[in-house]
This record gives structure tokens, C-alpha cells and sequence, in this order.
């Protein structure tokens, strides 16, 4: 069994990852972290994973991570990921980070995109961006992976097959991209206006207009896109639903040809959580570690 540590469980996304890991076939989870919940059992934490870890969250440690893991999900606040990752790669330990810290690789994005200079270019330079429908081989061998943002994991993969084709021009790409307010993560429990009930409920608000950090993401990626276990084509006349992708690693993608305008209409939708975050995640894992791309993913989405 391959030990598996995760930093920075105390999130959202940590604790869909760790509903994940836990139930995974290949491995066992050795650690988590949470610098809010520290010495707090992860089923008094989390009462849907009660019985299935005596675990307690730890210390934000990276020497102690090193020490119990194979491999390490890193859940941590923008920059924080910075600070671990170097140990882990001294202490020859894989890292699937799942901030935005090793995403991009221009090092003067991070300046522009997200107002601090990067620390660890040398990690930088050695990151293999995570979506495995473009960079499969390279995360296989992979150090260190950066799993995608979920507003470009799932607007690449909606339109790069176009792009690959020759269908569509890369400057004329719009994309309009709608998540749930767990794609806030743990800001979604900040005391803040739009994201208490009664402005969410049944509400559509845009933000980030014309900067949304993850704009050089999607720039970056769009490109090729290879074989894909867990990207769904649906039928002509069939649309994607955030229903149909529940709780899983999957994401549902149409095309609609718009004859007169000449533009093609790209529709996709994925759980945020899921292969916008954690679950794609474990399929990185999964590769990396030369096993079924679908191991502790087989589970199809929650429905209704």
C-alpha cells in the first residue's frame, strides 16, 4: 500500500479528497493536516467519514509529512503549498498540489495574476500541469503535479478538441463559467455577502470580470487533448447537468455548431470539487503510480 499524507484537510476540497483516499483500493492515508483543527479527530471533524479513520488532524509540518507519506495532496491557501513542497522534494516525496502555486509556468504570472512573486522556481520549473487528457506521460514520471483550477479543467476540455482540429481559433475563445460557492473553498465561510443563503440561493452574480486568476491557465493549456476515460461526449441534442456529475470524476462536454454565426457552442459541466479538484487529484495519483486511471473513481455520480 502506498502511504498517503494530505495538508490542509480542513477545507473543502481536503475533505472531499479525503472521501476519496479513504475508500481508495491502493493506498492508506498516514496523515492530515489543518492548522484550525489540530488534534481534533477527522470524524468528529468530518461525522460522514466517522468509523473509517482513528486519524487526528496535525501540525502543518512538511519534515513530518516527508517522514510518513509516499506521496503528499497538497489543500493549502495560495502560497502556503510554496513553503512544503521544497522539503518534500529534498525528501524525495511526490506532491499533487491542488492550490494554484504550481500551475503556471511563466513565474511572472504569479506576479501579475496573483500580487506575489513565486518562491520556489526550481519546483516551478519542474511541475507537470495535472490534467491527465493533455499531460498524461508527463505526469506519470512527475516529481511534483499541479492539479487544474476547475474553471479551466473544465473549459480545456470542452474546446480542445476544436483547437486541436483546427475548428476553432484560440483568440476567439469566450468563456462564460459558472461554480457553486464551494469553488470559494474555505472563503465560502467568511462572514461576506455573497455567500450567505439568501444571496446564493437561486442567485447567478458575476465576479472576476476580465481577471479571474484562472484566465492564464485556461491561455496556457489549450491545446491538445488525448484519451479520456472520464470525459463523457454526450448525443446530439442531450446538454450537460451539474446532476449528471455529482460526486464524481467526470465531466459531460456537447458541441453545438451555430451555423449562423459561425461559431461553435462548447458546453461542459463537472463537479468543481471533483474533477475540477479532488477527484482529478487521485486520478494524478493514480497515473503516477502506474495504476488504472480509474482506482477509487469507479463510483458513478450521486444522483438525485
Amino acid at each position: 500500500m502506498v502511504r498517503v499524507a494530505v495538508a490542509g484537510a480542513s477545507g473543502y476540497m481536503g475533505a472531499e479528497l479525503l472521501r476519496l483516499l479513504l475508500g481508495h483500493p491502493r493506498i492508506t492515508v498516514t496523515g492530515v493536516t489543518s492548522e484550525r483543527l489540530a488534534g481534533e479527530l477527522l470524524g468528529r471533524a468530518y461525522p460522514h467519514l466517522r468509523g473509517l479513520t482513528e486519524l487526528a488532524f496535525h501540525d502543518l509540518d512538511a519534515e513530518w509529512l516527508a517522514g510518513i507519506a509516499d506521496a503528499v495532496f497538497l489543500a493549502l491557501p495560495h502560497l502556503e503549498s510554496q513553503r512544503v513542497v521544497p522539503v518534500l522534494r529534498r525528501r524525495g516525496v511526490r506532491a499533487i498540489d491542488l492550490s494554484a502555486d504550481y500551475r503556471l509556468r511563466d513565474p511572472n504570472d504569479y506576479v501579475t495574476w496573483y500580487k506575489a512573486p513565486h518562491t520556489d522556481l526550481a519546483g516551478l520549473a519542474e511541475a507537470v500541469y495535472g490534467l491527465p487528457e493533455l499531460h498524461r506521460k508527463a505526469i506519470a514520471s512527475a516529481p511534483l503535479v499541479a492539479s487544474p483550477g476547475c474553471y479551466p479543467a473544465g473549459a480545456i476540455l470542452a474546446t480542445a478538441p476544436l483547437l486541436k482540429r483546427g475548428l476553432a481559433r484560440l483568440d476567439g475563445i469566450v468563456v462564460d463559467g459558472k461554480s457553486g460557492v464551494t469553488g470559494a473553498g474555505a472563503q465560502g465561510r467568511k462572514i461576506e455577502p455573497m455567500y450567505l443563503y439568501t444571496e446564493a440561493n437561486e442567485n447567478v452574480q458575476a465576479y472576476g470580470i476580465a481577471s479571474h486568476r484562472h484566465t492564464p491557465e485556461i491561455e496556457q493549456e489549450l491545446g491538445a487533448l488525448a484519451g479520456a476515460p472520464f470525459v463523457r461526449v454526450l448525443d446530439e441534442g442531450e446538454r450537460p447537468t451539474t446532476r449528471g456529475v455529482v460526486g464524481s470524476n467526470y465531466c459531460d462536454v456537447t458541441v453545438v455548431a451555430d451555423g449562423r454565426t459561425g461559431r461553435a457552442v462548447c458546453l461542459s459541466a463537472i463537479d468543481n470539487l471533483g474533477k475540477g479538484g479532488a477527484a482529478n487529484g487521485v486520478q494524478d495519483l493514480n497515473i503516477m503510480f502506474g495504476w488504472p486511471e480509474r482506482a477509487g473513481l469507479e463510483a458513478p455520480p450521486v444522483y438525485p
